[in-house]
């Protein structure tokens, strides 16, 4: 039996393949072995969705806020008064509002349908029903 107690019990070739899987996709290995790590590293990887989601919004505003170029003597409310007006004109009010909850959970079965079978993905819940505050 192998150490990690699961491809151990594939044929050879399925093992090779599961391995070299799991090294692209870590969670998944998680939840192959029932590790108690795995709601922490879900989070951790919506999070990464999340977050990135968010960089991408703040990219235009930093570039903005750079060409602007207060001289040095500006003080802390010229500062923060550019601050904010380029936030207003820059940053969405709610960027996974408009990147869409729907878009997200669609990317998300997308990717899965291709390492699942159809048959269990079937099986899988909607999970939009979670998403109502953020769907409004």
């Amino acid at each position: 039996m192998s150490a990690d107690g699961y491809t151990s019990t594939m044929r050879p070739c399925c093992a090779k393949r599961s391995a070299d899987f799991f090294k692209r996709r870590p969670v998944l290995e998680l939840a192959a072995n029932n590790d108690p790590n795995l709601r922490a590293a879900l989070r951790a990887e919506i999070d990464r969705t999340r977050m990135g989601l968010y960089e991408k919004a703040v990219r235009r505003y930093m570039v903005e806020v750079r060409k602007s170029r207060l001289p040095p003597s500006a003080g802390l409310p010229d500062q923060h008064n550019l601050g904010v007006r380029c936030a207003e004109k820059y940053l969405p009010m709610s960027p996974l509002h408009d990147y869409g909850v729907a878009r997200m959970i669609d990317e998300a079965r997308a990717s899965l349908s291709k390492i699942v079978n159809p048959t269990a993905m079937a099986w899988l819940p909607d999970v939009r029903k979670h998403f109502k505050l953020m769907a409004a």
